[in-house]
């Protein structure tokens, strides 16, 4: 879409969800946005929009706006150079910079510029680099353009959350080309089915195959719920040393005899490189095996972590100078440092479950 917003020919592109109806959205685009909104729109080469109706339009059917910027032809730098732009010239380009969610550069040069000079002023949003190529005979690629995401609107959203994680133009990602040339330390996928010789067919806890990636960073859910159940089992498939402090896959819980139901269940790792292993859930033998990965169990690090000292470090940020208190965690001094510590973090948690609640 076009607009004025002082400037002569400004590029606008406005993305929506795929799942949206598209006899819908065309309905309301030729009746608002064309009909009512439309300025000059006796010719397509004429025809253009107020911005902010543009903005209206899009907020209501959920969709994000992406601006052409930077080196881009009809770009916000390209219609509102800075070196000829005005006050009011210089406003404009702040207001649409808040309001839009993406900016498309044409170089990869743009994007520490916009990093350095834009985000500062509009606050950070994805900068990504894309073709105006409408035959994709005629496409070629100026520089790969990752977006860490799943394949829908609603991942693509996510981007606008961390758009410093997510977004990545360049070659290859550093965390996937680490993985790359790392292949045979990095999982791919942890299976679990049950036997087609399991002695209690009546009962069918496991049937699942997930692929791991190298973003996974925590195991989410409910008490009791199988988070450590799940690791328990990557722990065991990669035959860690540690698996006498499971908290699942021991002698009290899954495996516990006469039934034994782990015995039941055989778990399947693969890794990046294509090499799988297999091995029965209620298999106990770890001493002779070598670890392919370490494991750190909850039981494990209750017992790691049960010191009897713990050492309170701070630092004086007027003089620079750093002290230590060191006591067990019946010092009530020791004690309320600890509280101090824990309590400091909330504001950090809170202000991230706002982040994703907005």
């Amino acid at each position: 879409m076009r607009t004025d917003k002082n400037a002569n020919n400004l590029h606008i592109i406005l993305i929506f969800d795929c799942e949206s109806r598209l006899s819908e959205l065309s309905e309301d685009f030729n009746a608002i946005m064309y009909r009512q909104k439309a300025k000059a729109k006796e010719a397509d080469e004429t025809i253009y929009w107020d911005f902010n109706d543009i903005v209206e339009f899009a907020n209501e059917h959920d969709a994000l706006i992406s601006i052409h910027a930077g080196r881009k032809v009809n770009g916000i730098d390209k219609e509102l150079p800075n070196s000829k732009a005005l006050p009011h010239q210089f406003a404009a380009k702040d207001e649409i910079g808040k309001k839009i969610h993406f900016f498309e550069v044409g170089q990869k040069r743009d994007i520490d510029d916009y990093k350095k000079y834009i985000w500062p002023s509009v606050g950070k949003k994805p900068i990504i680099i894309c073709s105006d190529c409408h035959d994709p005979r005629e496409y070629e690629q100026k520089n790969p353009l990752w977006i860490k995401s799943k394949f829908t609107f609603a991942g693509l959203k996510q981007c606008l959350y961390q758009p410093e994680e997510r977004v990545f133009v360049g070659d290859i990602p550093p965390a996937l080309d680490r993985i790359c040339k790392n292949k045979q330390v990095n999982i791919d996928t942890i299976a679990v089915h049950r036997k087609t010789d399991c002695v209690h067919k009546d009962m069918n806890c496991f049937d699942f195959q997930i692929p791991l990636n190298a973003g996974l960073v925590s195991i989410i859910g409910n008490k009791g719920s199988g988070k450590s159940a799940l690791s328990d089992i990557i722990g065991h498939l990669c035959k860690s040393k540690t698996m006498d402090h499971a908290s699942f896959l021991n002698e009290e819980r899954f495996r516990k005899r006469p039934k034994n139901f782990a015995d039941d269940y055989k778990g399947i790792i693969t890794w990046v490189d294509g090499h799988s292993e297999e091995d029965s859930l209620g298999n106990s033998e770890y001493e002779s095996s070598i670890e392919d990965a370490q494991y750190l169990p909850q039981k494990y690090i209750e017992v790691a972590c049960d010191a009897e000292q713990i050492i309170y470090c701070n630092m004086d940020k007027n003089s620079f100078s750093i002290s230590y208190e060191a006591g067990a965690i019946e010092d009530s001094i020791i004690k309320n440092r600890v509280i101090d510590v824990l309590e400091g973090t909330m504001p950090a948690f809170d202000l991230r479950r706002k982040k994703y609640e907005n």
